[in-house]
């Protein structure tokens, strides 16, 4: 089972036993759901962060920046860009920043943005 919390945690967890098989901080908080496929968990963080992970190891495959936010207004505005759920099909991840409303289309393998709309 792959979950992120408010303190910018996403955890794997086993199923049957319910013990921690590894835990990643993403320094952001973690609102949506993570997607599985082919042995990569993917998901998304507040301020515009992308990841992917294995989902045997925990080791990062890749991390991209969706979105961008002036930092002098990090402290006055919150980036919530981590509540939709990603989407894997034909190689690639579909997901929408919530802040700016577009689907960004990433190649699974390298994190690459093939497109955004």
């Amino acid at each position: 089972i792959y979950f992120g919390n408010d303190k910018g945690h996403i955890f794997a967890v086993d199923a049957k036993s319910g013990k921690e098989i590894w835990k990643f901080s993403t320094k952001n908080e973690v609102y949506s759901s993570a997607a599985v496929s082919e042995d990569t968990v993917y998901f998304g963080s507040d301020y515009g962060n992308f990841y992917a992970y294995n989902a045997t190891t925990g080791k990062k495959k890749w991390q991209v920046k969706l979105t961008d936010i002036d930092k002098k207004f990090r402290k006055r505005i919150r980036e919530r860009t981590a509540e939709e759920v990603p989407v894997v099909s034909g190689g690639l991840i579909y997901y929408i920043t919530a802040n700016n409303g577009k689907i960004n289309a990433l190649d699974t393998k390298t994190g690459k943005i093939k497109w955004s709309w």
